[in-house]
Parts: structure tokens; sequence; C-alpha cells
């Protein structure tokens, strides 16, 4: 039985089978990259927390052993209402 993929829409949730993948796209190399990928053992996500509830920088690193590491910060101030990021982002 073929595979299936999964592929989002703006209303609904959808399975392709992967020759329809293949058929339907033309970057071949792309599409083995992203499976070869798939086929990977799972990263080790780690996060962190440093601050109180109010006022706080959370952290999420994540680790490809052997070959990636990276992380993200992301503060968070209950400060930053909608209405002042709105503000912030003009």
């Amino acid at each position: 039985m073929p595979a299936l993929v999964p592929a989002m829409t703006k209303t609904e949730n959808a399975f392709h089978l992967r020759p329809d993948i293949r058929r339907l796209l033309t970057f071949p190399v792309l599409v083995d990259a992203l499976e070869a990928g798939h086929r990977r053992p799972k990263k080790e996500v780690q996060d962190g927390f440093l601050g109180s509830e109010t006022e706080q920088y959370f952290v999420r690193r994540a680790v490809d052993p052997g070959r990636l590491m990276g992380s993200k910060l992301i503060t968070s101030f209950d400060l930053m209402t909608a209405e002042v990021i709105h503000k912030l982002a003009r």
C-alpha cells in the first residue's frame, strides 16, 4: 500500500498518496530530501524558562545529533498587550 502524505487546505485536512505527490510536484530532489528528513530519528527538544510568570524569557532548544543545533528565544511581558504590539508594528 502506498504511503499517505498529509496535506493542509484552508478548510480541511486531506491525505494524498505519495504517487500523486510525485506526479504533481516537479522537483523530486526536494521531495526526496523531505522524505529522508521524515525517516530520521526524532530531534531532541528542550524548553527553558527564565524570569517570573509576568516577565519571562522562553528558550526552546533543538538538537539533531551529529547534524544540527538551534535555539529560539521568546520574550513575554504582561505589558505587551495587543494594543502595544499594534503600536510597535507601525
